[in-house]
């Protein structure tokens, strides 16, 4: 596919060629089962050379073709990327087949090339094929115009028109292969950015647009399932005076290390991290007990404060540290979710003017101090 398309761009390419094949797969064999009965009937009322062999297979590819729509329709249904690819492999190679007994049965009576221009109208019959996948149905055309050269001469002109044909044919899917590779690399590019666009550029965590869009869903989740929220508001103690010691920069890396310490935490891929601004992280959860925010907490704020990284001047502590607030509920309405937001915020606030460094939960505070109430 050529150094332009990213590796995952290739894989949606095969996934979404092989979808799209599948598809053309069925109808095309819903129209071959349509048309070679017709052709049979022609067959016998002319008289081709022939005609009862040619019926005979032609006759045993309409089974193969209703079977194949069989097939393709199951694939269609279960989104079987595996089968699909197989599935329409081998299709173009039989369809190829039949289209050539149909020829050599045409060019016997002087038909020339109705039926194959016919079945080559539809565009359905057109498949999304790459370059190495071509090169397979090339040789085999080329296999079959030799036959025909050795087998009709004199009848060049014919055997020029199917090779015409046939470049027409593999052009046009040439053309629709390129142009769904474009199609598909650019809807990737742009779902990429607009991702992008909700994540925070120092942390790669969510930024506030992207928590907006993640959080109504994830409040429905527990709306539904009737499991607990929890927010956790993390702030970063004396970060001003961080950020006068040892500058903008180092602040900035220190800020990425604390998000890489919420992380590494929260293992759980149900659990949203946002970088709120400066300092401030919030951790969106869902489920377990009354008590869970406050041992997630607590294993980040004792994580961050074991970290032992080295504070500012004036800072009220010699290492960087976090105070956190925390609130849950169990959701009603999405109303709710703002109201526990509000909550965790106060109770970060109400950590900060207990000293720092601790986790405030439902008027109790845990950590440093290990008071009972405020």
């Amino acid at each position: 596919m050529g150094n332009r398309f990213r590796r995952q761009e290739e894989m949606k390419i095969r996934k979404t060629v092989a979808a799209e094949n599948i598809r053309r797969v069925f109808f095309a064999s819903l129209v071959c089962a349509v048309i070679l009965p017709v052709y049979i009937l022609i067959n016998k009322k002319v008289g081709v050379e022939g005609a009862s062999i040619v019926n005979g297979a032609l006759t045993a590819f309409e089974i193969i073709y209703l079977i194949g729509a069989g097939i393709a329709f199951i694939a269609i249904r279960n989104n079987d990327t595996h089968m699909s690819v197989l599935m329409y492999r081998t299709f173009w190679i039989v369809l190829e087949i039949t289209s050539f007994i149909a020829i050599y049965s045409s060019m016997h009576d002087g038909a020339g090339l109705t039926l194959y221009a016919t079945m080559l109208a539809a565009v359905m019959l057109v498949p999304i094929m790459s370059l190495n996948e071509q090169m397979y149905y090339i040789m085999l055309e080329a296999v079959f115009v030799i036959f025909l050269e050795i087998k009709f001469k004199g009848s060049g002109i014919s055997i020029y028109n199917l090779i015409i044909l046939n470049g027409l044919f593999f052009a046009l899917s040439r053309v629709l292969y390129k142009q769904h590779c474009e199609n598909i690399a650019y809807k990737e590019r742009l779902s990429e950015k607009n991702d992008n666009e909700g994540n925070d550029e120092l942390t790669g965590l969510l930024n506030h647009r992207g928590l907006e869009k993640r959080t109504f869903d994830l409040t429905r989740e527990c709306i539904r399932d009737k499991r607990r929220l929890s927010v956790l508001m993390i702030d970063f103690d004396d970060l001003q005076c961080y950020n006068d010691t040892f500058g903008a920069e180092r602040a900035d890396d220190c800020i990425r290390t604390i998000a890489d310490l919420i992380l590494q935490v929260s293992l759980r891929n149900t659990d949203l991290i946002c970088r709120l601004y400066g300092g401030k992280f919030l951790l969106c959860m869902q489920g377990g007990d009354d008590m869970e925010p406050v041992r997630l907490a607590e294993k980040i704020r004792t994580v961050i404060e074991q970290k032992r990284i080295p504070q500012g001047r004036r800072a009220s502590g010699q290492f960087v540290t976090v105070s956190i607030g925390a609130a849950s509920c169990i959701p009603k309405t999405e109303k709710d979710y703002a109201e526990t937001y509000d909550e965790a915020e106060e109770a970060m606030y109400c950590a900060k003017d207990q000293g720092r460094n601790v986790t405030v939960y439902e008027e109790q505070i845990f950590g440093a101090y290990k008071r009972a109430a405020l």
